[in-house]
């Protein structure tokens, strides 16, 4: 569910300690690029990526969360938890009681609570208190944990490269067809989804984001969740409307927003303490409205009832505040975003998480700064002292993309340069290596074949039937002259880079 999305996020690493917040019913993050979260957590627990690609985590321990094989015992130390199978991490999502984090070699871990299958390994029981690789799944962009029971459905899900959305857990979508009923310990493949390029869990909704920057979601929709201009139930996938240009979704409680080309974000669903951040008293709205005021904006999280984003390096917040969750030294709720000052004067904030309980940024050459209720350990500093006026626990450790962004990639590199000769009379066979997939890219599905007569600079495509054999023959070409060749690889997604230009071949 909460996503916390920023285009970029400091590099430098700070040896301090560290002093992070804590936020409310896990609600996913995620980038305005694509890429995903280094910094997420909910009511209880919050966990973040250093540089280094280690996984730390804090605050509750109650179904092993922490992910230090230590069971269930109770902690107000910031560790890291112990390494999975593969242990650069690239992103993390985090519930109350589960973890799920996206590993560098597009692996999924998880660990944390495990009723109804949620940590996603085949198997159901308590807990796991240890990073645990989900087998078999590989290819994985980005993932998001939903809310767990009694509030939420105990669903995580997670988009593949080749732009499936796959689930697991146990979901109650207000009769979705799309995805069967009942406890599901491994993943299952969402029907009907080929080119998504995001995705978020929330309360009692899935959003996700496809690659021609619509969004389709599922799920409730008495309150609008589903953004397509109603509240009536639907057993299918719904199209957010009036949204062209989406670049990421977060979900919260009863509510969406997504991050829109230019910086925009536009929010629809329950409106209770002014979530939407539209400068609107309606109980709900059933399409999208415009956070107020909002653009160029880089980063944004959703919280359950109010988000937060950052707005040339300022983090501004809107919606509930009884705990100081806005930071602007009010207890009081927002309608339209405010700036998070309060004892936190700090420049350049590239990335901002929040929830019900409070928020975070990531400013200052990497460091993590946080305010809100500190009730068990949840600011990460090493104690239980409340920040409620949004006072800075920082300067702490610096955190920051552990590996490269885990957007859906076209494909990793370009194909092989072309070699050949001419094998008939007036015609020209090249031959080239495949890009590699390494890293999860999609496979090709076909190749763009180009040529160029020696002297010349323009380009002409070679029309040829759809084709992954890494092979073709142009045809329609002169005696005696001269060609180069260069190739494209396409997929699902798009094309691919172009490859290196041959050397001059001559035609026969």
């Amino acid at each position: 569910m909460k996503r916390v999305m920023s285009l970029l996020i400091a590099t430098a690493v700070a040896a301090a300690t560290l002093a992070l917040a804590a936020p409310a019913q896990a609600w996913d993050s995620g980038n305005a690029n694509g890429t995903e979260p280094v910094l997420s957590g909910d009511n209880l627990t919050m966990c973040a990526i250093r540089e280094t690609a280690s996984i730390y985590c804090w605050g509750s321990n109650s179904s092993g969360q922490l992910g230090r094989g230590t069971g269930n015992a109770a902690t107000l130390t910031v560790a890291t938890v112990l390494s999975p199978a593969s242990k650069p991490a690239r992103s993390i999502s985090v519930n109350s009681s589960t973890a799920c984090a996206v590993l560098v070699n597009r692996t999924v871990a998880c660990w944390g609570a495990n009723t109804d299958g949620r940590v996603g390994n085949g198997s159901t029981g308590t807990y796991v208190d240890t990073p645990t690789v989900i087998p078999s799944f590989t290819n994985v962009a980005n993932v998001s944990v939903g809310t767990p029971p009694p509030l939420g459905a105990g669903a995580a899900c997670a988009v593949k490269q080749d732009g499936t959305v796959w689930c697991w857990g146990n979901p109650s979508w207000a009769g979705f067809t799309g995805f069967p009923s009942g406890v599901h310990a491994s993943p299952v493949k969402v029907a009907g989804i080929t080119n998504a390029v995001d995705v978020s869990v929330g309360l009692s909704n899935v959003c996700a984001v496809l690659i021609t920057k619509r969004i389709v979601c599922w799920g409730a929709n008495n309150i609008g969740q589903l953004g397509d201009g109603g509240n009536a139930a639907h057993t299918g996938l719904r199209t957010v409307t009036g949204i062209t240009d989406a670049v990421a979704v977060g979900l919260g409680s009863d509510n969406a927003c997504a991050l829109r080309v230019g910086g925009k974000i536009s929010c629809w669903g329950d409106n209770t303490y002014g979530s939407l951040g539209a400068n609107s008293t309606v109980s709900y709205s059933p399409v999208p409205l415009a956070v107020y005021g909002v653009t160029g904006a880089t980063s944004f999280a959703m919280s359950p009832f109010g988000g937060c984003a950052t707005i040339s390096g300022i983090a501004k917040c809107w919606g509930s505040n009884d705990l100081g969750r806005i930071g602007d030294g009010q207890f009081v709720t927002a309608t339209a975003p405010a700036k998070a000052t309060a004892g936190l004067a700090l420049p350049k904030a590239t990335s901002v998480w929040s929830s019900y309980w409070g928020s975070c940024e990531i400013a200052d050459a990497g460091r993590v700064w946080c305010w809100g209720n500190g009730a068990g350990g949840r600011l990460g500093n090493g104690t239980t002292t409340n920040y409620d006026a949004g006072v800075g626990t920082g300067p702490g450790n610096s955190f920051g993309y552990a590996a490269d962004p885990t957007k859906v990639a076209l494909l990793n590199s370009a194909p092989g340069k072309p070699t050949g000769s001419s094998t008939a009379v007036h015609k020209i066979k090249i031959t080239w290596a495949a890009p590699s997939t390494s890293g999860g890219a999609a496979a090709p599905k076909d190749y763009l074949v180009q040529w160029r007569l020696k002297g010349s600079s323009t380009w002409h495509t070679f029309s040829h039937t759809a084709t992954t054999s890494r092979s073709a023959t142009v045809t329609g070409l002169s005696t005696g002259k001269y060609y180069q060749f260069r190739v494209y690889a396409k997929n699902w997604a798009g094309t691919g880079s172009v490859s290196s230009v041959s050397s001059y071949i001559k035609s026969r």
